[in-house]
């Protein structure tokens, strides 16, 4: 027996669709009502349930304790007010205009009571729900400190502003517009509509004038040394890279954290870098976020999150189109396979990496650490079936790992292959120690630098942790190294790159 609903059908006894979102958005609503009334402590699943009207049957059934409930409604209704109450889009050209909209947006955020009430409960519960504490950061403020940045880095690249530290700026922007609220009923200032349009103006031409630097006051950029910018083609037909790669195997953890990411991910665009590196859940969607408007200045290149769970049709498929969500964009410069896999043919891995390309979700194919047989017969399985072609491999190779010299650097050489190598390990050898204090800097800078006399090595990946990792590898293209110091370099003892 049917009942119908609103055009709807469901079995006799149960909710039509329409009804069930209903019931959730009710019992949502009720549970963040609830703890913002009682606090985290104060509040039971009863009495969630009762001013939801529900049974505590039906609440169990949807959250089996008050912490999932508490995770759950709370980051739904920041979610949700965030929908409601986005920075417009497109911003206006002009930058004062463009800061008066976002400054807008800001304020009315400040003096939202849920946000409020919610992001006291956030500070209150931090250290319980750190991850609370986390989303709230992320979904209510981040979004328009990087819609700040990406504003400034627009007209600064125009020509028209300098800015000595664009987060720091963009971060002063946001606090003295969103503090405004407070500081006005503070000083018992009644806010009115045209008092806060008034105090917003003034905000903007003080930001205008004192944290962004024109005209004659601007600072000379720091010139760029050539070898930072120089760009090679990644194989034959491939995109132009950069020399160095920005890997990102250290987002997301404890030394660091999105916001150190992100001045990672500007500083190395900045001083001419084109290529970023990444793989797994974190990593890319920290790299979704932070690229925001630069994402077309980037070759972004990724492989499947679970590098051993083979390379058959759906699960390369299946990876991709993750990656993808991850990454908020609609394709992926460089998809590479991350490791080899005998069992499945590789006329079936060829034709799924094909179908992509063709899909337009996919530029270019490489591969990692694909022994030189297996990579020769891949390339001969493209070749007679005219499908896309590997125009990389990734593969370490430095002071410590030599092998490819055997068989790898020949293939590549005659089939058009370029070489990406990961960064050089931690090196504390007497030998190397001793020409890099000759040659005044790192060891890690000395071992980057050889990587990159290499004439196979089209880019090397740098997976640093904080600005001052990355700023010694961006110094390391510049590093001459002297012909008696290489040539000791050459003879430094290698391991083999696999196992």
């Amino acid at each position: 027996m049917d009942s119908s609903a609103n055009g709807e059908r469901s079995r006799a006894g149960r909710p039509t669709s329409s009804q069930a979102a209903r019931l959730a958005d009710r019992l949502r609503r009720a549970a963040v009502n609830t703890f913002l009334e009682h606090g985290y402590d104060g509040t039971t699943m009863e009495a969630v349930a009762q001013a939801a009207g529900i049974t505590k049957s039906t609440l169990y059934a949807r959250y089996p304790d008050k912490r999932t409930l508490f995770m759950a409604v709370s980051s739904w209704a920041l979610t949700r007010q965030e929908r409601h109450d986005r920075v417009p889009e497109p911003l206006p050209g002009d930058l004062a205009a463009a800061l008066t909209v976002i400054a807008r947006s800001i304020v009315a955020r400040s003096v939202d009571p849920d946000i409020v009430r919610l992001s006291r409960m956030a500070i209150a519960e931090s250290e319980r729900f750190p991850e609370f504490a986390a989303n709230t950061q992320a979904v209510t403020w981040s979004p328009r400190i990087r819609v700040i940045m990406e504003l400034i880095r627009r007209h600064e690249r125009a020509g028209t502003v300098a800015v000595r530290d664009v987060e720091m700026a963009a971060e002063q922007f946001f606090a003295m517009v969103g503090a405004m609220p407070s500081w006005l009923a503070a000083h018992g200032v009644h806010r009115t509509p045209e008092v806060e349009e008034q105090h917003i103006g003034h905000a903007v031409e003080l930001f205008l004038n004192g944290l962004l630097v024109r005209g004659s006051r601007a600072p000379a950029p720091a010139p760029v040394p050539s070898g930072r910018t120089e760009v090679r083609p990644l194989g034959r037909g491939g995109p132009l890279v950069s020399r160095l790669a920005l890997g990102t195997a250290a987002f997301g953890t404890r030394d660091c954290d999105e916001r150190t990411a992100a001045r990672l991910v500007h500083r190395y665009l900045d001083a001419g870098g084109n290529v970023i590196d990444t793989s797994g859940r974190v990593p890319e969607e920290i790299c979704g976020r932070v690229l925001g408007q630069r994402r077309s200045e980037v070759v972004l290149a990724t492989r499947p999150a679970d590098e051993h769970a083979g390379n058959g049709r759906r699960r390369i498929i299946a990876a991709c189109e993750a990656s993808l969500r991850r990454l908020q964009t609609d394709h992926i410069d460089l998809y590479q396979l991350g490791s080899d896999d005998p069992a499945t043919p590789l006329e079936e891995t060829i034709d799924a990496l094909d179908g992509l390309v063709r899909a337009g979700k996919v530029l270019y194919i490489g591969v990692a650490d694909f022994p030189a047989y297996r990579l020769m017969k891949a390339l001969s399985v493209s070749d007679r079936q005219e499908k896309a072609r590997f125009v990389s491999l990734r593969s370490r190779y430095d002071l410590k790992a030599r092998t490819l010299e055997r068989e790898h650097l020949p293939l590549l050489e005659e089939e058009g292959v370029g070489l990406i190598t990961d960064g050089p390990p931690a090196i504390d050898d007497a030998p190397v120690r001793e020409a890099a204090a000759a040659l005044g800097c790192t060891t890690a800078r000395l071992s980057l630098a050889w990587q990159l006399t290499r004439p196979p090595v089209t880019a090397t990946i740098i997976d640093a942790r904080t600005i001052a990792d990355l700023e010694d590898a961006l110094a390391a293209p510049n590093l001459q190294i002297p012909t008696d110091i290489e040539a000791a370099l050459d003879r430094f003892p290698s391991h083999p790159p696999f196992g």
